[in-house]
């Protein structure tokens, strides 16, 4: 079966329906998925087990407690005491979020401070003076562009505090937004410092930059269709997908990916100086590495899928996405890379391309290429002392 796939993804015509098949595949669900930022999540409670007694309160003060506002902190502080001019800064940003200038969905009933709840001052402000606290509602989902939006404009309205005040903009609904803004960065990050990295160290193992390319364009694939099939599965099946997941899934992908890649590379350059053909040096190659890849893959399948079962929402939440990840990066491994790989030929490794020398000579230069040549026919000399010390 393995090996019909190959052959059918390295033939003449069948390389060209596998891409159109991707191509196909990818405009199909892209479009019709939410972005994957909108359906994630990074509420506590979803990286607790059920059981957990934090689940518990935080369960039984959602019934008991129910409410349609999340609170925004504002701190205000200096170390010698709050003068007349700084609560006076106070006084203005809650008139400002009680005004038509304030975003629509901060609840104007859900603003306590010392002016508009004097009764609570004694909560509110520290004995010693030097700190206050100001509660503002804001209401939504809090994963929500529009929620976010709002913690951002009221941080930007504590952007003219008076000289000696210090304020920042705390409370869930800051710690959502910093959240949700440090996951961002670290997905953003990670995706440009793993790429780069895989870019450099595949040019410089085969001194080609066509080559080096062929994995990041078939990880960046298989990301945007996982993307979109893990934002369909969080939108319309509740499947959790944590901030923290987009970023394992990058790495994991571009290792994967790029690992597959060099299977298949490796070995097409080889084949190419036995067989003169690329279709055939392709389909002679991939049913040498197939199983290879497969094994692999399966492995790590297994693995991430083992996952679902800890106790610990925020890993059980990993399996899924991961398995799925693995999974769809090996069907594009053993389709999609060797397609577009048989469509380049020996450009892919321009400028060092590998000539036709015909099977015996090939061989020959194989064996005695470079120090991996070299060990590799020690290996094959002596397999059992080589199994022994190792």
């Amino acid at each position: 079966m393995l090996n019909r796939i190959t052959d059918f993804s390295s033939s003449p015509k069948g390389k060209w329906i596998v891409i159109v098949a991707w191509i196909v595949l990818a405009g199909i669900l892209i479009p019709l998925a939410p972005a994957l930022s909108e359906v994630t999540t990074n509420d506590s409670t979803t990286f607790l087990p059920d059981e957990a007694e934090s689940t518990d309160v935080a369960t039984l003060v959602e019934e008991r407690f129910p409410a349609d506002t999340t609170p925004a902190i504002i701190v205000f502080h200096n170390d010698h005491g709050l003068t007349e001019e700084q609560q006076g800064f106070a006084e203005t940003l809650g008139a400002w979020a009680q005004g038509d200038e304030a975003p629509d969905n901060i609840d104007p009933n859900g603003i306590v401070s010392i002016f508009t709840v004097p009764q609570a001052a004694e909560g509110l402000v520290s004995e010693d003076g030097t700190t206050m606290t100001m509660v503002i509602g804001i209401e939504g989902d809090p994963n929500s562009d529009a929620f976010l939006d709002t913690v951002e404009a009221i941080r930007d309205q504590t952007d003219g505090a008076p000289e000696g005040v210090e304020v920042a903009v705390s409370g869930p609904a800051g710690l959502t937004l910093d959240l949700i803004s440090v996951f961002s960065q670290i997905d953003t990050f990670l995706t440009l410092v793993t790429a780069g990295l895989v870019l450099v160290l595949l040019i410089l193992i085969y001194r080609s930059p066509v080559i080096a390319v062929v994995p990041l364009l078939a990880v960046g694939w298989v990301f945007m269709i996982i993307s979109a099939v893990a934002a369909l599965g969080a939108d319309r099946l509740d499947i959790i997908v944590t901030g923290q997941a987009q970023g394992i899934m990058t790495v994991l992908l571009f290792g994967s990916g790029t690992d597959y890649t060099l299977f298949i590379s490796a070995r097409f350059r080889e084949e190419l100086r036995r067989n003169e053909d690329k279709h055939e040096a392709m389909r002679v190659a991939m049913r040498g590495v197939g199983g290879a890849i497969t094994s692999a893959a399966g492995t790590v399948f297994v693995a991430t899928m083992i996952l679902i079962f800890a106790a610990l929402r925020s890993t059980s939440s990993l399996g899924p996405l991961l398995s799925l990840a693995i999974a769809l990066m090996f069907v594009a491994s053993i389709t999609l890379v060797p397609a577009l790989i048989t469509v380049l030929g020996r450009w892919a490794f321009w400028p060092s391309r590998p000539q036709y020398e015909g099977a015996g000579a090939a061989d020959e230069h194989s064996a005695s290429e470079g120090i991996w040549g070299r060990i590799a026919a020690a290996v094959t000399r002596r397999p059992v002392a080589f199994l022994t010390t190792s």
